[in-house]
């Protein structure tokens, strides 16, 4: 065998190790199954979520994949202020929220009467800690924060959220439906809204059902999550403002009062009905953090549940938010080099196979070439069109090298996921 053989056979060998290791094998993640409208916080070594469930469910873990089940926030009945409002109301708790203000961790919880039910109520819960074993960690029950009642209010007091502007002021973010999502001031000294504050209306859908908001500040801007649609259609969509009462805008500048809004994270190939998202910034060493439900199948005799996935955020060139693949272990892998087949996703749905050679070149089953490059975590991926010009599809990389995410000029979603060297992937 000649130097030229040798050194073929090596990169190839190479290659194949790099891409079967991509494909690890990973143990399941654990205590996942019925996790609601999760949302997340950091207190120490340990990361909360919380979620939907009677008394409102709380779980931990340090790797973000196994999940440790603790005591609810109620693990009695319904507060009696609650059965005083809403005689009737199950004993389930929609949609806590989870966040650290001052000396104290505030849970903004609702109750309501059902799916499509105006009659609903927030509250709010604090404690000290959200480690059980720490003193403090007793939850203190503050009462009604607002309400809604059909042919009154204009919005549903329901999935509730709490943010910190950039001065540390408090406010408060809920609704779904109906006239959308709302914004108002939270007093501090109290945890209530403040008293004769203005009630913003931030986002709206028309056509299809809103909820879920999460509001966070992130390099200047605040950006606004939204979930759309529900059950298999759910997906979370995004929004920003430099003003915290908005207004809101996509990435293509048009209003989120309107239905608008730049897509984070739909439903694609296993993954269904991905939605009501809870935001975590800066407190995680390798990247931000997206948890969200998904609709799965057949956990329980066939009923299907909403079970969590954790995601990292990257954040592109342009200052926008991109959700990345499932975390499956932390902390992440040594990085890959980006040579090799890849599984190239366009818009959460046409997937297309392309090879990254390592002369910057790119070719696809399909016969489409173009060329790539690196910069960084940025990989940039210039497709050239018939008519003229340049596709180009701006991504990070993720620091394992095994997945990318990005968008492309038209807001369309475009991520990669690495695929093992197989006989038939051939340029």
């Amino acid at each position: 065998m000649n130097r030229a053989d040798m050194k073929s056979l090596l990169g190839s060998l190479a290659l194949f190790l790099w891409a079967t290791s991509a494909l690890e094998t990973f143990a399941a993640p654990t205590n996942t199954v019925e996790v609601g409208d999760p949302t997340i916080a950091r207190e120490g070594d340990w990361y909360y979520v919380f979620s939907s469930g009677t008394g409102a469910a709380i779980r931990r873990s340090k790797d973000l994949v196994n999940w440790e089940l603790l005591p609810p926030v109620f693990p009695g009945a319904v507060p009696d202020w609650v059965r005083e409002k809403i005689p009737t109301v199950a004993p389930i708790v929609w949609a806590p929220d989870i966040l650290k203000f001052q000396n104290n961790y505030y849970c903004y919880y609702s109750y309501s009467t059902g799916v499509g039910s105006q009659r609903s109520v927030i509250g709010l819960a604090t404690a000290e800690s959200l480690d059980p074993d720490k003193p403090g960690a007793a939850w203190k029950d503050q009462g009604l924060v607002v309400e809604s009642t059909p042919d009154k209010d204009p919005y549903n007091a329901i999935d509730p959220a709490m943010v910190l502007d950039e001065a540390g002021k408090p406010w408060l973010v809920w609704g779904s439906s109906w006239a959308g999502i709302y914004l108002a001031e939270i007093d501090p000294a109290t945890g209530k809204l403040l008293e004769g504050g203005k009630k913003h209306r931030l986002a709206a859908n028309p056509s299809v059902n809103i909820e879920g908001a999460i509001l966070r500040f992130h390099d200047g801007f605040y950006y606004l999550f939204v979930s759309h649609n529900d059950f298999k259609n759910y997906n979370v969509k995004v929004g920003r403002s430099k003003l915290i009462t908005g207004p809101y805008m996509d990435r293509l500048g048009k209003p989120m009062t309107e239905g608008n809004g730049t897509p984070l994270i739909a439903a694609y190939g296993d993954v269904v009905g991905p939605g009501h998202c809870g935001v975590l910034l800066g407190e995680c060493p390798w990247y931000d953090l997206l948890v969200h439900h998904v609709l799965m199948e057949g956990a329980y005799d066939t009923r299907a549940t909403r079970d969590l996935q954790v995601r990292p955020i990257f954040w592109a060139t342009d200052g926008w938010p991109l959700a990345g693949e499932v975390i499956l272990e932390t902390p992440p892998a040594a990085p890959q080099p980006v040579e090799g087949w890849w599984s190239h996703r366009v818009g959460f749905g046409d997937v297309h196979r392309i090879l990254f050679r390592g002369d910057g070149t790119l070719s696809s089953r399909s016969g489409a070439r173009g060329t790539w490059k690196l910069d960084g975590k940025t990989l940039t991926m210039n497709w050239p069109r018939p008519e003229g010009g340049d596709a180009v599809d701006v991504c990070v990389l993720h620091p394992d090298g095994n997945s990318y995410v990005g968008r492309n000029a038209a807001d369309t979603d475009i991520r990669g996921t690495r695929e093992p060297v197989t006989s038939d992937r051939t340029p």
